[in-house]
């Protein structure tokens, strides 16, 4: 299981280890999807915190990269929270 902290800066903790997240886009996506922890988020509510209302027109190619980079960087760590 792993512990998402977004009071503050964004803080990623696996037990006693800290999960570094150093995209800063990636980092939105997982800040957002943690404030809404069981609810789905479509690729437009995602795309909007990305860039901050004014999304570029190949945003969901952008987004599904940035949720695979995520999923990476989180590992094992995202298979056990999912």
């Amino acid at each position: 299981m792993f512990w998402v902290g977004v009071l503050g800066p964004l803080v990623v903790r696996a037990e006693d280890d800290e999960v570094p997240v150093p995209a800063p886009k990636q980092r939105v996506i997982l800040a957002s999807l943690a404030l809404r922890a069981g609810q789905a988020l479509s690729y437009d509510e995602l795309a909007e915190f990305v860039w901050d209302g004014a999304p570029p027109e190949a945003a969901r190619v952008a987004i599904r990269n940035y949720v695979k980079r995520l999923r990476r960087v989180l590992g094992p760590v995202a298979e056990e929270g999912a």
